[in-house]
Parts: C-alpha cells; sequence; structure tokens
C-alpha cells in the first residue's frame, strides 16, 4: 500500500515578505497524461491525451469525459506522425478544441455542436464574440525562421484580416529557408502568441522586451504596453536543459549535422501570459526557492502586484487563484491551488 506524504504550507520568502499559502485540492486518479488546464466560472477542465475531462469547480467532482480521435465530425484529428495535440479555449459559452486542421464546438457539458476547417497553416483559433482570433503559423523566405501572423476569421473561420505579425523561436526547426540551409533552434526561444480577454486582443512579444500591443475586434491597434525590466543572465542548467530536450527531438537525430544552435545570454522578458478577470498575468523566467514569479498587470499595463506560485507545466488562473497539477509520491496526479490575492515583494514600476 503507497501512503502519500503529508501535504505543508508554502511559503516562498521574497524581498522579506511571504506568500499565500499553497493547498492540496484532490487526488485525480483518473488522469494519466495531461498536457493541459483550464477554468471557467463553474468548471475546470483537464486534457489528458485526446480526452477532456470535466469538473465541477466547487466539490471538483468528475462531471463528463469525452473525446475520440478519427475523421468523424465530433472526432479529434490526429497530426501525420500519428499524436494528438490540442488546444482548448473555455473562456466564451462554448468549449473551442484545436486538433489538427479542425476547430471542434462543444457545448459546457461536453455535448459535440459542430467542427470546421480553419484556414491552411493556422495552429490556434479562439473566439472573440462571434468571431474568432487565429494565429498563422509559416516559415519566412530568406532568414528561415518561424514568424507568425495574427488574424481576424468570422463566424465560420473565412478570413477577414490580419492584425499584425511577428518572428518567434517555438524551439522547433525553423526549416532551410535561411542563408546557411541549416535548421536553426533557440536555445531559449522568444514568445510571440496572443490572448483574447472581452473585446480585445493582447499580443505579447519579447524580441522586442516586456512588450504587449492591445488591439479591437476590428483589429485596430488601441495601446502599447512596453515596460523596462531586469535581464535575467541565462544559467548554465537552463541551457543544459534545453540542449538536452532539443537533441531528443526526432528531427535533431535524423539531421543533427543540419542543425544550428543560436544562443542568447539573457532569458526572454516573460514566458507566456494569460488574460482574465481584466488582469494580465504574466509568468516570467524568475525562480526562487521552486517558485515562479507571476507579474500581475491591469489591462493598461500598470503593476499591482508580485507573487511567487510553485512551478508546474500544467497550470491555469482564475479569479485570483493559481491551480496547478503535481504528482504524489505514488506517481499519482493531484490538483493544488495557491492564492494570488497576498500582495507581496516590490511594486516599482520596472519589471
Amino acid at each position: 500500500m503507497c501512503f502519500l506524504t503529508v501535504v505543508v504550507a508554502l511559503q516562498a520568502i521574497v524581498l522579506g515578505t511571504t506568500a499565500s499559502r499553497a493547498e492540496k485540492l484532490v487526488a485525480l486518479p483518473d488522469i494519466l497524461d495531461p498536457s493541459s488546464m483550464h477554468v471557467d466560472a463553474n468548471q475546470l477542465y483537464i486534457v489528458d491525451g485526446h480526452r477532456i475531462n470535466v469538473y465541477a469547480l466547487d466539490d471538483f467532482r468528475l462531471l463528463k469525459k469525452f473525446g475520440k480521435v478519427g475523421e468523424e465530425p465530433d472526432a479529434f484529428r490526429s497530426r501525420p506522425g500519428g499524436d494528438v495535440k490540442l488546444f482548448v479555449d473555455v473562456q466564451s459559452e462554448r468549449i473551442v478544441v484545436n486538433s489538427h486542421e479542425r476547430v471542434s464546438l462543444f457545448s459546457k457539458d461536453g455535448t459535440f455542436i459542430s467542427s470546421m476547417s480553419p484556414y491552411p497553416q493556422v495552429d490556434f483559433v479562439a473566439p472573440m464574440g462571434e468571431m474568432y482570433i487565429g494565429s498563422f503559423y509559416y516559415i519566412h523566405v530568406g532568414t528561415g525562421k518561424s514568424a507568425k501572423h495574427i488574424l481576424i476569421f468570422d463566424e465560420n473561420l473565412e478570413f477577414e484580416k490580419k492584425i499584425t505579425e511577428g518572428f518567434l523561436g517555438s524551439g522547433s526547426a525553423r526549416g532551410f529557408g535561411g542563408p546557411d540551409r541549416k535548421i536553426h533552434v533557440d536555445v531559449v526561444p522568444d514568445y510571440y502568441g496572443f490572448s483574447v480577454f472581452d473585446d480585445r486582443v493582447y499580443v505579447g512579444d519579447t524580441s522586442k522586451g516586456f512588450s504587449f500591443e492591445v488591439y479591437d475586434t476590428e483589429g485596430e491597434k488601441l495601446y502599447d504596453i512596453l515596460k523596462d525590466y531586469e535581464q535575467l543572465e541565462l544559467t548554465d542548467a537552463y541551457r543544459r536543459k534545453r540542449m538536452k530536450g532539443i537533441s531528443e527531438r526526432p528531427f535533431y537525430r535524423r539531421q543533427g549535422d543540419f542543425v544550428a544552435v543560436d544562443e542568447r545570454a539573457h532569458f526572454p522578458a516573460f514566458q507566456n501570459f494569460p488574460v482574465t478577470d481584466a488582469k494580465i498575468y504574466v509568468y516570467t523566467f524568475r525562480e526562487i526557492d521552486d517558485k515562479q514569479e507571476v507579474r500581475v498587470l491591469d489591462l493598461t499595463g500598470d503593476l499591482e502586484r508580485t507573487v511567487y506560485v510553485p512551478i508546474a507545466d500544467i497550470k491555469t488562473i482564475r479569479k485570483n487563484t493559481y491551480y496547478y497539477l503535481q504528482k504524489n509520491d505514488c506517481e499519482e496526479w493531484e490538483l493544488h491551488s495557491a492564492d494570488l490575492g497576498t500582495k507581496i515583494g516590490r511594486d516599482d514600476d520596472k519589471i
């Protein structure tokens, strides 16, 4: 019989103050291989392989499990290599699931509504009212760098307008389009992506620093958020971890002689940024005692507070609560949470 360790209160010492308490909520014996977690006002959704588990947010009981792989209209499509990767959005009245070249719509109880084929090379779409915002991935001719367009689509996923574009280093191959004819990979990639909240699109671009651009439903820029920030020196430990991951990828094993790894001296300004509950939650690369820094900004970019949360690969935020998954001593997944409402750390304008 396996006995679980006692979960103790998590205390992070940050600039002479203590972080808020973290606690275990529930064990999740049904979860085997989670890839992401999402939450709305009433439910929590965990993507587990090709299935989505739906839990009640009040008592975390399992309400429904749905999802299958195939070509049927209600199924999720696998990639050419056979793997299934799902990107999920639950902020509207529907569950929007992105699989390979398919967008599937479900009700909040997991009932299938319809599916659509997105614009070619679109890797993710999220609803904004009756429209959709999506990211279009391509290889930039001449440099071989990965690039993305942020696009507006109508309710049928028909292309309407490009909002903006930028380069990124997603950690994947940039292609053979560069001058040296090699596959370029960033040892630590910049972040370029978007988040939708209400009738605004927030585009983050760390190639410009701690930078966000905010657009309306017509794709018109409303304002920029650009903050001074402290550059963190890239550690040898992180570099070794990244190189190990790169070397284990199939394309590196097949074409290692044609791969060039691009170095950098400092971490990017941030890792990613969910926008929810009228706040921009920015995950940075700063870590203290196995905890990660989150900068909480208002929608105009003013810094409200700094918090430190347990480091986790599977995590989400809702109503100032940080939900995350971690394994116990029995290798069973558990759901934990931490309060983000406690004001700690420095609140100057420099990020």
